[in-house]
């Protein structure tokens, strides 16, 4: 591939884990006047595009799942200091961040970028429904690092020593 392939691939790859994300969890705050939301918006979601790129490097080496939570909680502390202004409750919730971090990095390890499996996987609906978690919602109830690991927790206690990215997979892809 060359290099106009890759970032169209990457651009791909963060627009559809900020999508996925971001559907139903209103991430914005209301009565923003439009024209002015528009381009802190943008602003925004290029500040988050920028915090994921930033890591393709560390994780094409294995990353433990404390510096994985690391990770998410400060991107989302760090979009939140930033764009607070914009966004519902004046922060980017942790439930929110690690969607997008983990789709992220599902999209790379998928495309072979990084080749260790990312420590977690994408959490949402669907996953804890098929880890039998019906009493949590991702976009509204996982609010802090803690609650995002007692729902990995959960998890793993349902599919054992099964590395969460094969299991997430393969859930996701049997699911009709």
């Amino acid at each position: 591939m060359d290099d106009k392939q890759l970032e169209f691939l990457r651009s791909v790859f963060l627009s559809n884990a900020q999508q996925g994300a971001f559907q139903r969890a209103h991430v914005y705050r209301e009565g923003i006047d439009t024209k002015e939301f528009t381009k802190r918006r943008d602003d925004f979601i290029k500040d988050l595009h920028a915090k994921l790129r930033m890591l393709e490097e560390p994780y094409r080496m294995v990353v433990d799942g404390e510096e994985h939570c690391r990770n998410i909680q400060r991107i989302a502390e760090e979009l939140s200091s930033k764009h607070a202004e914009i966004l519902t409750d004046g922060r980017l919730r942790i439930g929110i961040a690690q969607k997008a971090v983990n789709l992220y990095l599902k999209y790379l390890w998928c495309a072979d970028w990084i080749t260790p499996p990312p420590p977690h996987c994408p959490i949402d609906g669907i996953i804890l429904d098929m880890a039998g978690i019906h009493d949590v919602r991702w976009t509204t109830d996982i609010v802090t690092i803690e609650d995002y690991q007692n729902v990995i927790k959960r998890i793993r206690e349902k599919i054992g020593d099964k590395p969460l990215a094969d299991w997430e997979l393969g859930a996701y892809n049997s699911n009709p």
